[in-house]
């Protein structure tokens, strides 16, 4: 479990009992280890919702079904954002008798450095000024803009620029507009399905970076156009 934790980067790996909740392994050893998420002070976290979940389809049988929550503070982290994902476990197979829940816990990093592209804008199409960023249905931030220099804007600062409502509203497009600093920047955004809920997903220049290029082309496309005349 602690290999495959920090292989694929989770912040945590935990396996809970059927019916208590209560964590019966976990990676980190945090706060929540050896706890009850049905009652107390993890019941209402989203350990303890994807726990709920899990738990309802491993007493149904149901195996392979797995329960997901959205970012959320989470007090045995710190506060720190976690989501969480869950899936009942069968002692022998689908089939056998329901075990346990195991339960991931993923951190906002993994995220952060796909939408930041490991801080190598330029390599990446952004330039100086481009980013990629997530909101998620409440508006809040889920991954850290360009300028941030931690992770303590993701679930604390609201973005609500044109281009977030309309992602959030369904829609995919592209225009002229400003960003959550009130800069002038070029931005496409859609919406995306993540973790069950709809986010929305925009990705920015400011436009007079990116109408640079533009006018370059133009402007040489002129100076093409002039000599063969």
């Amino acid at each position: 479990f602690r290999d495959f934790a920090e292989r694929f980067g989770y912040a945590d790996v935990l396996l809970l009992a059927p019916d208590t909740g209560r964590v019966l392994y976990s990676v980190r050893k945090n706060l929540d280890f050896a706890q009850r998420v049905t009652d107390g002070p993890f019941s209402r976290t989203g350990l303890a919702a994807v726990f709920r979940a899990a738990d309802a389809s491993g007493k149904a049988g149901r195996a392979g079904e797995v329960a997901h929550s959205d970012f959320a503070p989470y007090e045995p982290a710190g506060n720190a954002p976690r989501a969480f994902l869950a899936t009942p476990v069968f002692d022998g197979g689908k089939g056998g008798k329901y075990a346990a829940v195991l339960a991931f816990s993923l951190p906002v990093a993994k995220l952060n450095s796909l939408m930041l592209s490991g801080g190598r804008f330029e390599a990446f199409g952004l330039g100086k000024t481009g980013e990629t960023y997530l909101v998620g249905p409440d508006g809040l931030l889920r991954t850290s803009l360009r300028t941030s220099t931690d992770e303590l804007d993701v679930l604390r600062d609201k973005v609500s620029t044109d281009a977030v409502r309309a992602a959030l509203e369904g829609n995919t497009g592209q225009a002229l507009t400003t960003d959550p600093r009130g800069r002038a920047v070029l931005a496409a955004w859609q919406p995306v399905q993540v973790l069950g809920t709809r986010w929305a997903l925009v990705a920015q220049m400011e436009s007079a970076e990116a109408l640079a290029a533009s006018a370059e082309v133009e402007g040489m496309t002129s100076a093409i156009g002039t000599r063969m005349a």
